[in-house]
């Protein structure tokens, strides 16, 4: 029976997705690379498998791309405008919307996609969250979708329609989160009880508890993923674009990234950019309570990593290094252990993986 795993990864300079397969070994054979006509920002592959899809830059727009399942190889279907550049893509859980977050332009978006997995262009739904929305995501049951906004420190909760693709403001439409945190990427538990969320400009991972009913946040307790030996001061912004220092600063500063759950929510990862490491915590999937694992040096400037759908390995793209490195992950500590490195292309930016079979 096939069960091939592929990597794909968007190369923000070089214009090009790479797609790769990753071994029983973890480690990663390049298959192909297909080219673009603008820079990728962000992936999000269709939950049946068929279908790739990549915010474009410059100008902004949406590619549906055809994947084999056998080889990885991809082929271009369509393109069609988005509403604004898109800097975090996911799909709602029964495929039927392509969702969006604009940081650039403060919008959040829901676009159609058809029967034959096609984006359509004329969205279902265009809201604004708050400033610079970083992520969005839903709850496991589709019901609800969460957007922090890292300009504007808070998340937005929205009732989401899944048969229309609208995003409605329910019950207590917007939770607040420390000033200056930048609340940027979110991980929700498998069994729907907690949300993690990581702040990229203090560097603290934030759980919590997620109201079943509601869909509304309370926050519960907040950890640094950074190390307690080589501490960071918070990163800042610079107005009026709010855009992060941490690239900038003249002097080291806290730069947290990404943030990804193990498919049985026993162990949370997230990446900080400035030391290029990899924070791992033991999650209580009792209570949520996040306990340090251990902190694992990664690819120089680790701004996406992914977890394979089974739970056995950790891909981590380097945004300076323009490689990517797989690691095993011990299902009993969490520990990372390197398995194979890769030249993928110019600033990969971001990594999506699916398990066929």
């Amino acid at each position: 029976m096939q069960d091939n795993t592929f990597v794909f990864v968007a190369n923000a300079e070089s214009n090009d997705i790479a797609s790769l397969r990753l071994l029983g070994d973890g480690r990663l054979e390049l298959q192909n690379v297909f080219p673009l006509d603008a820079s990728a920002s962000a992936l999000a592959v269709h939950p049946d498998g068929r279908t790739l899809y990549v915010a474009l830059h410059n100008p902004a727009m949406i590619a549906s791309l055809a994947i084999s399942s056998r080889t990885g190889q991809m082929q271009l279907l369509s393109t069609v405008p988005a509403p604004a550049k898109l800097s975090y893509i996911t799909i709602d859980r029964l495929g039927r919307f392509l969702l969006g977050a604009s940081y650039s332009g403060d919008i959040a978006c829901s676009l159609p996609i058809s029967p034959l997995g096609l984006v359509q262009a004329h969205p279902a739904a265009v809201i604004r969250p708050g400033r610079n929305p970083h992520c969005i995501v839903t709850d496991n049951t589709n019901r609800f979708v969460y957007i922090p906004c890292l300009g504007s420190d808070q998340i937005g909760i929205y009732r989401f329609d899944a048969d229309t693709g609208g995003m409605v403001p329910d019950g207590v439409p917007v939770v607040l989160t420390a000033r200056e945190a930048g609340p940027r990427h979110m991980a929700i538990s498998p069994d729907n009880r907690f949300a993690h969320v990581i702040n990229e400009l203090n560097g603290d991972v934030v759980t919590h508890v997620l109201d079943p009913i509601s869909g509304g946040l309370t926050s519960k307790e907040a950890v640094s993923l950074l190390h307690p030996e080589r501490p960071l001061p918070p990163s800042s912004y610079t107005p009026p674009t709010n855009q992060p220092a941490g690239e900038n600063s003249p002097e080291p500063v806290a730069w947290a990234a990404d943030i990804n759950l193990t498919p049985d929510g026993r162990f949370l990862y997230a990446s900080e950019r400035t030391h290029s490491t990899m924070t791992c915590f033991a999650v209580d999937v009792v209570s949520g309570r996040l306990d340090f694992a251990g902190i694992f040096e990664t690819e120089q400037q680790p701004r996406n990593f992914a977890i394979d759908p089974k739970g056995d390995f950790l891909v981590a793209a380097g945004e300076k290094s323009h490689h990517l490195a797989s690691y095993r992950i011990d299902r009993d500590t969490g520990s990372l252990s390197h398995c194979g490195r890769v030249d993928v292309g110019r600033k990969p930016v971001w990594v999506e993986i699916h398990n066929y079979r």
